[in-house]
């Protein structure tokens, strides 16, 4: 009977590895993101963009919209494919130099960033996505730590 249950909790190990592993090959795919380098405006900047997927290890979009804090006016619309590491909350929201209001939002899937935020509350809506953590990295993270414990268990109750 132990025989049994170890070859059963290999079983299950090895279908979970594999299961996990798709997930996380999946979340590793190309995207394309709105792209455009200091327009004058947000629909400037969309009709202007390529439709060109990013680099693989550019997964995230950011999109960096400048305008004036006294009237409202776009300045500058810049979107980008940025590194991962690049959108963090440290990165995200609003910021004021010289009169100038810099807001910040980043998003990871296709086509995401078509609107520019133009408040801490729109930069950190368009942001949700990539301020909360992934399937992939929860998965990458917690699944051998899940397998151990499901073998571990499958072990001490035969």
């Amino acid at each position: 009977m132990k025989i049994l249950s170890a070859v059963f909790a290999m079983t299950l190990m090895i279908e979970l590895q594999h299961t996990f592993a798709y997930v996380i090959n999946e979340s590793k795919q190309g995207i394309t993101c709105w792209t455009c380098p200091d327009k004058g405006s947000n629909s400037e900047c969309n009709d202007w963009a390529p439709d060109r997927q990013c680099p693989d290890s550019k997964t995230v979009c950011q999109t960096v919209h400048r305008f004036s804090e006294s009237t409202g006016q776009s300045a500058k619309v810049n979107k980008q494919c940025v590194l991962p590491t690049e959108c963090t909350y440290n990165h995200v929201g609003c910021r004021s130099e010289n009169g100038v209001k810099i807001c910040v939002s980043c998003c990871n899937t296709p086509y995401c960033n078509k609107e520019a935020p133009h408040n801490n509350d729109t930069a950190i809506n368009l942001s949700v996505t990539v301020l909360q953590p992934s399937s992939a990295t929860y998965a990458s993270f917690h699944c051998p730590v899940m397998i151990f414990v499901l073998s571990a268990t499958a072990l001490l109750f035969t």
